[in-house]
């Protein structure tokens, strides 16, 4: 899945063919563009299957924790009108967002880079979310070790968030980063890769409306 989160990357060619999901991200809400940046992008949308994001709230930004739910209130009420996906992002603004979230039905969604609680993760999965979990677990995260620990595989989803977000020791990431994520989620969960793999790449293709095709091929015994 690609992201395009402000209007330059909404009209970025994608000559590989990867599923796209466009939004106004919160670092890139601006009151004096707000609304036609907002135009732009339901049109882009319009033209499109495509799901929704990165769009949410986050502190860190320039613009005021207002006018983000300003820009983050229509982009929800599109998503869930046109039953489109939406991936959020959110920084230190939980609780805002599970209001709004709960306030207009939101179910179909996946909270990027999540590095929260275990309660604060069940909370998401009770509103029928996903939980994106990428290169922050290979670092000193005890609080998402035990998240991964005590939530079920049908709660997560694998991503790399190339460039951002790193594993260890990287100055980049890479989608060639989801496997050693994808063995640290087996070792925790006491699970098999395969398992891992399998299961969160379901959640992945279902979350975003894509189609499941069954490999022919079985794993080799061991």
């Amino acid at each position: 899945m690609w992201s395009g989160t402000h209007p330059a990357q909404w009209s970025a060619p994608n000559p590989e063919g990867f599923a796209r999901a466009f939004g106004l991200h919160p670092l890139w809400v601006h009151p004096d563009t707000l609304a036609d940046d907002l135009a732009q992008l339901f049109t882009r949308l319009s033209d499109t299957s495509s799901a929704v994001g990165e769009v949410g709230l986050d502190r860190r930004a320039e613009a005021s924790l207002e006018l983000q739910l300003q820009a983050l209130a229509p982009q929800l009420q599109f998503a869930t009108t046109q039953t489109r996906a939406l991936i959020l992002h959110v920084v230190r603004a939980h609780e805002p967002l599970l209001s709004m979230l709960k306030e207009l039905g939101v179910t179909r969604f996946m909270v990027h880079g999540f590095n929260g609680s275990p309660e604060l993760a069940r909370r998401y999965v009770d509103c029928g979310g996903l939980l994106g979990i990428g290169g922050l677990l290979t670092r000193h995260t005890p609080r998402l070790h035990e998240v991964i620990r005590q939530l079920p595989l049908s709660a997560f989803v694998l991503e790399s968030d190339a460039p951002d977000l790193p594993p260890r020791g990287a100055a980049v990431s890479d989608p060639t980063d989801l496997p050693n994520t994808g063995l640290i989620v087996a070792q925790l969960k006491g699970c098999t890769v395969l398992e891992v793999a399998r299961q969160t790449r379901e959640n992945a293709l279902t979350l975003f409306g894509l189609p499941i095709v069954q490999s022919s091929s079985r794993p080799r015994a061991q």
